[in-house]
């Protein structure tokens, strides 16, 4: 009897090195242009962060703690 197979298909292509030649200069390190896209990224995700910290209910003290995709059932 031939075992199932479990393992879900890769959607993605293998590592390509030859993509990450606009993000790292011919010393390995991160080109300016590309730090530059980091820092703007991550100012845009902290003022989402901090609008979202504004419009919170100061009241609501909730915090997750589970595992995401994950239940427990109750006996």
């Amino acid at each position: 009897m031939a075992m199932a197979q479990r393992a879900l298909p890769n959607p993605y292509a293998d590592y390509d090195k030859s993509l990450a030649t606009g993000y790292f200069d011919t010393t390995g390190k991160l080109t300016p242009e590309f730090t530059q896209r980091l820092n703007n990224k991550i100012r845009e995700l902290l003022q989402q962060m901090e609008k979202g910290l504004k419009s919170a209910d100061p009241h609501d003290c909730t915090a997750y703690t589970g595992w995401a995709g994950f239940s427990n059932p109750v006996p």
